[in-house]
């Protein structure tokens, strides 16, 4: 993934196919700190991690970074956050806002992947779990719960048990709720 790539290139080992060749860079002296899931790790950990599971990635650096980690972190931090860790944030934080989710949630044993998420009227597509993880809770306006058959009438979303329409407050307007 180019995102990925162009995150972290620069600070350890990172390979490339391009179809026909794989392409190597090694940097010694690789002094980048590295968070995966809340958990400081090091560069081994990060040279098994496979880009499918990752949600996503902030780089974060200045005195604050320095002072909660120490001088390992002088350089700045990476966070990687994957997209099960993400999946358990999120469907935690809906869970708790939304009794509609919840139980739309415990009828599917916990397995969100039958759902499609509406954020603020997009469908989410393309990795949900990363855009899902960063709603913070003082952020969610409201979340409901849409029955399969209406949201692909609503949203034109085949093959899912339900949608998940979530507003948060970069909307400057709309409860959540849609028109049946």
């Amino acid at each position: 993934m180019v995102m990925i790539a162009a995150c972290m290139a620069a600070s350890f080992s990172a390979k490339a196919q391009t179809g026909l060749d794989s392409i190597s860079a090694d940097l010694p002296g690789d002094s980048t700190f590295y968070v995966v899931d809340s958990v400081a790790v090091g560069i081994g950990a990060m040279q098994d991690l496979s880009p499918e599971k990752i949600a996503s990635i902030s780089v974060v650096s200045g005195p604050g970074i320095v002072r909660k980690y120490g001088d390992r972190a002088a350089n700045g931090v990476i966070y990687i956050e994957t997209k099960a860790f993400a999946r358990k944030h999120y469907t935690a934080l809906f869970s708790n806002r939304s009794a509609a989710y919840r139980k739309l949630l415990n009828d599917n044993k916990g397995d969100d992947t039958r759902f499609a998420y509406i954020l603020n009227g997009r469908v989410l597509a393309i990795n949900p779990e990363g855009e899902l993880s960063a709603i913070k809770d003082n952020d969610l306006r409201a979340i409901s719960v849409m029955p399969g058959k209406d949201l692909e009438r609503v949203y034109g979303v085949k093959g899912k048990a339900a949608g998940v329409l979530i507003t948060t407050g970069s909307v400057a307007s709309g409860d959540g709720a849609y028109a049946r």
